[in-house]
This record gives C-alpha cells, structure tokens and sequence, in this order.
C-alpha cells in the first residue's frame, strides 16, 4: 500500500510507514484481527489441551495485546493533540511538511500566466504571506484585483447594451450603477504603485503594467476621457462613492456610445 504521507510503498500488515513513520490504521485493525483469530482458535482447542496455558502461551497472547493497546492509545493521544491544534495548527503542520510541493504548484501557475488560479491556490494553502512567496504575493494579490475589474467590465457592457436597445429609467439606473462599479475597479488597479521595480520578477512588473496601460486605454478609448480627466482619476487612489458616482453621471449625459462605429 502507498502511505498517505509520503506515498512509500510497503506492506499493508505494518503498523508504521517504514520511511516516515506515519501509522498505518489498516496495520493496526490486521493486528486486532489477526489476535482475535488466535484467541478464537485457542478456544476451539482449548477441549483438546489437557494441560493448564504454559507460560510460554501467556506470554504470547499477553505480548500481542499489549502491542495492539499500546497502538489504539497511540492514536488517541495523536487525536487528542490534532484536536488541541485546531484547523490553524493542522494547517501549519500541512504546510510545513507540503511546503516544497506547494512552492513548485505555485511556479506552475505563475509560470503558465494563471494568476488567478494562484491567488486562489495560495489562499487555500495559507502561503499568501509567507517568505519563500514573497515573488509571487504582489502579482496574486493584483491578479484578485483584475478579476474583479474583468467582472464589472463584463457586467457594464451588458447593462451598457440594454441601455442602448431600451432607454427607459430603469436601465439608466443599472448602466450609472455598473459604470460606478467599473470606475471603481479601474481605480483599484491604477492604484498600484507606480514604481513597480520593486518586484522581483520581471515578468509581474512587466503583467501589472500591461493591466495599467489596458485601464488607461479603457477610460479614454470607451469612455472618451480627455488625457487630463484619465490622469487626475489615476491620481484618485481611494475615490469617495461620491465622486464615482459624479463621474458615472457624467459619462452618461455625454452619450460617449454615440460616437462610437458599430
């Protein structure tokens, strides 16, 4: 069988992983088993023996419950520290001992240009802020950003085209609403600082701008912003809903759809 740990093969009978030592509960029940089969197939002589259990058979039998005890109160007193951990501790501990899988399934991701999917890979093993992941964190964490621009991007256009097919106030209430929404999400990648050398990756530095330049290219391509009107947005780091919702207005009066060609 292959141990649940660190996938050595060795036989189902041994009540440890020979190369990790992890226990084997399958060991463990064959080792009850096979006792209660002994004990069984004394009863079945016991007729046929005159003569009282030599030591020698005491021994024995006293020997392999022992083992068997000493197995079943190993493994409770490893559930009773499992238990005092609680789920972070038992996520540490899975960390510590996956942590070179989990460096090489995040190289994978980044490597692949699977941001995303590293974010959330590296959310659900707890790594976002380790050390060893200080490569990767700024671009994941980005990445979560730009997911949720490319969300309120695709939300915009579909109230955007019912807008256009019906204009009544209903409508006009969802476009403002998602225009707000898609401002505010442009803002959130803008806001990444301008300098970004920092990062030890060439290839996040040369991701996140690439993202900047398509936001930039957004406001003043879709939406028509004047170079200073797309700048002094920039400059907003943290927009006031206020201000998101002034500027949702006024792209609207301007009918900026209208200049488009279809």
């Amino acid at each position: 069988m292959k141990c649940t740990k660190c996938g050595g093969d060795y036989r189902t009978r041994e009540l440890r992983c020979p190369y990790c030592g992890t226990e084997n509960l399958l060991g463990k029940l064959w080792m009850v088993e096979k006792t209660q089969a002994e004990l069984e197939w004394m009863r079945a002589h016991e007729d046929k023996r005159k003569s009282k259990w030599t030591v020698y058979d005491i021994n024995r039998i006293l020997g392999r419950l022992a083992v068997v005890l000493f197995g079943i109160n190993l493994f409770a007193v490893l559930l009773v520290i499992v238990g005092s951990l609680g789920s972070y501790g038992v996520n540490q501990l899975k960390k510590a001992f996956n942590k070179d899988d989990i460096y090489a399934v995040t190289r994978e991701y980044y490597e692949a240009g699977q941001y995303y999917k590293m974010y959330q890979y590296m959310s659900e093993q707890d790594v976002l802020h380790d050390k060893e992941m200080e490569k990767y964190r700024e671009i994941a964490i980005y990445s979560y950003e730009y997911e949720g621009y490319q969300e309120d991007l695709a939300d915009f256009y579909q109230a955007l085209g019912e807008y256009r097919a019906r204009p009544g106030e209903e409508e006009e209430e969802d476009l403002l609403r998602k225009t707000t929404y898609l401002l505010d999400a442009c803002c959130d990648i803008l806001r990444i600082h301008d300098d970004v050398s920092y990062f030890e990756e060439a290839k996040s530095v040369e991701i996140i701008t690439e993202w900047k330049d398509e936001i930039l290219a957004l406001l003043k391509g879709t939406f028509l912003l004047s170079e200073e009107e797309a700048a002094d947005l920039a400059k907003e780091k943290y927009p006031s809903i206020e201000l998101l919702e002034e500027m949702a207005g006024k792209l609207t009066e301007r009918r900026y759809w209208e200049s488009w060609v279809e």
